[in-house]
């Protein structure tokens, strides 16, 4: 489980991402990296699935109040992948 982000679980073929409230609040406001307006704090639950080619297969958001951007998605999905799965193609560069 990361400090912030989120929980990934690997599981047939499918990558999850799986965060709460609190670990949203804490990825969007992390020192020297900041997302200032983010969508993604305002969110109860996010979870994101993706298939093995990076392909978003699906997305559930509990309690956003808008709709989440996909540049802020990319952000928030790269920086969770960044330290387990870095080679994963649904992570950006």
């Amino acid at each position: 489980m990361h400090e912030f982000g989120g929980a990934v679980v690997y599981q047939d073929g499918t990558l999850s991402i799986l965060a709460y409230n609190h670990q949203l609040v804490k990825w969007a406001y992390r020192p020297m990296d900041k997302w200032p307006c983010s969508v993604l704090r305002k969110c109860e639950r996010v979870l994101a699935v993706f298939a093995d080619n990076g392909d978003l297969v699906e997305l559930i958001q509990n309690g956003c109040t808008e709709e989440i951007p996909g540049n802020e998605l990319d952000a928030w999905v790269s920086d969770v992948l960044d330290s387990n799965y870095i080679n994963h193609p649904a992570k950006r560069n």
